[in-house]
């Protein structure tokens, strides 16, 4: 009875769909293997069958990627083309060789064993032939001779015919095909192909490895995976061998085979099934033995890896190995990982405490110890008798560099970093367990003990949470409510990073004046976080900053950070280094020690501090600020605070406090996670995420510190004072050459004309003189098209075909002025029921009123001018501070 390809189909997508979870690596590739055979023969379509194993993969989440592997290497096995072995990283020591000598190709392979047995002087006694799962012919055994005279040769077809020896590869199963059609019958495993015929015509699916007893770990055994096997040996000590050899390799299979071993009575020394069927054995009888027989106990130690000259072959199987057994083993940016206690710091980083728990990259020296841990590594040797003998061996010097190269690390947990409080979820549910979790790729490893977080917590409860996290902060002078909320939004961003997609945007905390507290309140969020202080990092400058700061950036993706404070940024933040990694979640780089550019998940949350921060370039949509002014000139010499020691009293309240924070945002999505406030742009899954939830629950958008914002870009004055003066230039309006415009102001270079313009220019100037054509050229080009000021500058050529610049009138008109920009005091909101607030905190330059709907007048107290006005302030202020909050 043939094979029946779609039977066959079926079954795969059956085994794959229901392999253990140790070992659907091991089932996609044996199961693979089986369609690929059906393929290669035309029995089955490849576009189908490709697709249903993607499908069947998809079900059991795996990767379309790696059934993807799976199915091309099933399928350079099923269709053979000749290609040079895979060089490992480490080459193994060179052998010298003897001179090949051409093998003699035979028609068939009745010729072979005709001519061999004729050139022997032995008589042929028998032919076996092997085949692949598809039923093709893979290799033959023949027998010459008989008694102790008897020898066996190998043969597997050439081109053209039939040669001695083995096939390229582990050796197939003897019988495979029938092995294959029932994949829930037993199997019996017999000492040689006679043995295997004898034990089928008893009605047991039977198999035998190629050259017997001498050499069974040369055959591929993966199809008996997770099957039920018995092993009937010979009547000797070989058999016993044979037997103790073939559990081990069963045993080591994932799943492992379950294995018995049935010693058949009233056999004769070096006696086998033939005798047992000779003596009145029948299959009733056979099967009574089987029944009997205890199932042997698995080796619970470490599966045993035999070395072979397939360097491949042994590096997945330590892999597996690796896989199933290292509970510390990773993949973090394409490189195996493994999460340590105290590491070092990451470049440009400072630990402010003990180090916390980081990933690093495991070392090829490392990798070779848990290799060792992880498997019994063994080499077959031949002794006296010409068997080959297992013995205990060392890691060749190829192994773990090979294993370590990678590309791909199947069955390796990918991890994206360590956290020590608990989060949220995408769904919204929280991750409160210890230990690795699969959805966020997120180890969690707490160090204090959290309070738990409602199942399904009402506005009410979140409004509570709220007030908890607000009493921290009565000795904060923050400007407005805004700040306050966004520094809310900072805590919900680090605790809930995996609520939402995508980037976040630097949170900055500015101060007025030194000793204002900024520092403190990143602590506070990292505390809660992290139970240690904020890890601090210099903002890089110079003239390499930029790649400083790269530099940085990747040693901070490697090691999984992902909280980091900037801290007292003296110059303008920006850069394209920074502006990129604050719109990306997939960071390329290329880590010390390696030459290729890697791509590595990066989920920092930035946050960072100074006094009157700014921006520069493109820096301005990616930051939010949140303010704090005092008029005290010593504000480092304050006392009487409510809190004294505010740190103190985060750490130790630490597990009440977080699960707050987290009980908003679960709050939030039970109430249908109401959208709020308009997206910002590039930072969309942060807004609904993030500023949604900190506008539901505190009644203001924390976004609308942008307007404040654009008056901290150090750029909008200088690119106003450039068009703005271009436009005054005679011939501005009709277009004007650099070197005319240069040509101009230095001819007016002893009166007060085109002084706007001369100053714009001197900024870029290395010397007391005016910068050079070009170094004005290249910044022209960048605000080309840019309503600044009423005005936009456009190049244009002409008719002697040089550029020239000119000024055309921006319908806009002055609209586009950063000039005069001041912070709203407070903000004007709306809110329609329970779950739809819109929030807008007008135009630039604007001062919005409070919403008497949002903040009633019995909750505002009002401050002298400049102060911002916070709901719930209590009547008595904090001493030494400008804003309290009331408790």
């Amino acid at each position: 009875m043939g094979v029946e390809p779609r039977g066959v189909l079926r079954d795969a997508i059956a085994a794959i769909e229901s392999a253990a979870p140790g070992a659907s690596h091991s089932v996609l590739a044996s199961q693979s293997q089986r369609v690929a055979w059906l393929v290669a023969r035309g029995e089955l379509d490849e576009r189908e069958a490709l697709e249903a194993l993607r499908a069947a993969g998809d079900r059991r989440g795996k990767p379309t990627a790696e059934v993807d592997a799976a199915w091309e290497s099933a399928m350079k096995k099923a269709a053979p083309a000749p290609s040079p072995a895979p060089a490992s990283k480490v080459a193994p020591p060179k052998k010298s060789k003897a001179p090949a000598t051409k093998k003699t190709v035979y028609p068939g392979l009745d010729d072979a064993a005709r001519r061999t047995s004729f050139a022997m002087d032995k008589p042929h006694r028998g032919t076996w032939v092997y085949r692949d799962a598809s039923g093709a012919d893979a290799m033959a055994v023949v027998r010459y001779g008989d008694g102790e005279a008897k020898e066996f040769r190998p043969y597997h077809p050439a081109a053209n015919g039939w040669v001695v020896g083995d096939p390229d590869g582990p050796l197939p199963l003897y019988r495979l095909p029938e092995l294959i059609r029932d994949p829930a019958a037993m199997v019996a495993v017999c000492e040689g192909e006679k043995a295997a015929d004898l034990a089928a015509g008893l009605g047991i699916p039977a198999t035998t490895a190629a050259h017997g007893a001498k050499s069974p770990h040369k055959t591929d055994w993966s199809q008996l995976a997770g099957r039920k096997v018995v092993i009937l040996p010979d009547a000797d000590d070989a058999g016993e061998r044979y037997a103790a050899s073939v559990t081990a390799l069963l045993q080591a299979l994932n799943p492992p085979a379950e294995v018995r071993i049935v010693r058949l009575p009233g056999l004769p020394p070096k006696g086998d099934v033939e005798q047992f069927i000779q003596a009145g054995g029948t299959a009733e009888k056979l099967w009574e033995l089987i029944e009997a027989a205890p199932t042997e106990s698995v080796d619970d130690g470490p599966p045993v890896v035999v070395i072979t000259p397939n360097e491949s072959e042994v590096a997945a199987q330590a892999l597996a190995a690796l896989a199933a057994r290292d509970s510390n083993l990773y993949v973090l940016a394409g490189r195996l990982a493994t999460i340590v206690e105290r590491g070092d710091a990451p470049r440009g980083i400072e630990f402010r405490d003990e180090p916390p728990p980081q990933v690093q990259p495991l070392e090829t020296i490392s990798l070779r110890g848990r290799i060792t841990a992880c498997t019994r590594l063994v080499k077959y040797k031949k002794n006296r008798d010409g068997e080959d003998v297992a013995s205990h061996a060392h890691p060749p010097e190829w192994l773990a560099p090979m294993v370590h190269k990678g590309p791909e690390f199947p069955g390796v947990r990918p991890l994206e970093g360590v956290i020590q409080a608990p989060t949220i979820r995408r769904d919204g549910s929280i991750l409160d367990r210890p230990g690795y979790d699969r959805e966020t790729r997120l180890f969690y490893r707490p160090n204090a003990r959290f309070d738990a977080v409602p199942e399904r917590p009402t506005r009410r409860e979140a409004e509570a949470a709220w007030a908890a996290l607000k009493r921290l902060l009565c000795d904060f002078p923050f400007r407005s409510e805004v700040d306050l909320a966004l520094w809310l939004a900072s805590l919900l961003t680090v605790l809930g990073r995996p609520l939402f997609d995508g980037p976040s945007p630097l949170i900055g905390f500015d101060g007025n004046c030194p000793g204002v507290g900024k520092t403190l309140l990143a602590d506070v969020v990292a505390i809660m976080a992290t139970g240690r202080p904020v890890s601090k990092m210099g903002f890089p400058g110079g003239a390499h900053g930029d790649e400083e700061m790269d530099k940085r950036i990747t040693a901070l993706a490697m090691a999984g950070v992902r909280l980091v404070l900037l801290d007292n940024v003296a110059e303008p933040l920006g850069g394209s280094s920074l502006d990129r990694a604050l719109t990306t979640t997939l960071w390329q780089g290329r880590p010390l020690g390696r030459s290729e550019i890697v791509d590595m998940p990066l989920a920092v949350t930035w946050l960072a501090s100074g006094n009157n921060l700014q921006v520069k370039g493109d820096m301005l949509r990616r930051v939010l600020f949140a303010r704090l002014e005092t008029r005290e000139e010593n504000p480092e010499d304050r006392q009487g605070f409510r809190i004294p020691n505010l740190l103190r009293h985060v750490r130790e309240n630490r597990g009440r406090l977080a699960a707050s924070a987290l009980t908003i945002l679960r709050a939030w999505r039970v109430a249908g996670s109401p959208r709020t406030v308009d997206a910002l742009g590039s930072f969309e899954g942060w807004t609904e995420g993030i500023a949604d939830p900190v506008a539901w629950i505190t009644n203001v958008d924390p976004l609308a510190v942008r307007a404040a914002i654009k008056a901290a870009d150090m750029d909008a004055g200088a690119r106003e004072s450039l068009v703005a003066g271009w436009a005054e230039l005679p011939g501005s309006e009709s277009g004007l050459t650099i070197a005319a415009a240069l040509k101009i102001l230095r001819a007016h270079g002893h009166d007060d004309k085109f002084t706007a313009l001369r100053s714009a220019l001197a900024e870029m100037s290395k010397t007391a003189d005016l910068p050079p054509a070009q170094v004005v050229g290249k910044k022209l080009k960048t605000l080309e098209g840019l309503p600044i000021s009423g005005f936009v500058l456009r190049s244009d050529f002409d008719r002697t075909n040089t550029k020239v610049w000119r000024i055309e009138r921006s319908s806009a008109g002055s609209a586009g002025s950063l000039q005069g920009v001041d912070f709203p005091h407070s903000l004007q909101g709306k809110q329609n029921g329970q779950n739809d607030l819109r929030l807008n905190a007008g135009s630039a330059g604007s001062e919005i009123a409070p919403s008497r709907e949002v903040f009633p007048p019995s909750s505002m107290t009002k401050y002298p001018t400049g102060t911002g006005n916070i709901p719930g302030i209590p009547s008595t202020p904090c001493s030494g501070a400008r804003e309290v909050f009331e408790l």
